[in-house]
């Protein structure tokens, strides 16, 4: 768990506490944790889509999901990407 912390304090914004100091082969462990990380901020984005289109589907709908859902995961990353 401790390379799963690794990770999530490199790849977004999120405080999850640790060491201020990796280790020997610390962020090679923390790299293969890199799709966790993305498919934890993937739904997160998702439950943004999921959240919006339940008010109704439409085009200005869609359009304002897609456009909350870049924001939250530029948020979260820290704009990393």
């Amino acid at each position: 768990m401790r390379s799963l912390r690794t990770a999530v304090s490199l790849f977004t914004v999120i405080p999850v506490g640790g060491e201020a100091e990796l280790g020997e082969g610390d962020a090679v462990r923390a790299v293969l944790w890199m799709p966790v990380v993305g498919l934890l901020l993937g739904l997160a984005g998702a439950g943004v889509m999921i959240g919006v289109d339940t008010g109704g589907s439409g085009g200005p709908r869609r359009l304002l999901g897609a456009a909350l859902t870049v924001g939250l995961i530029a948020l979260l990353t820290g704009g990393l990407h």
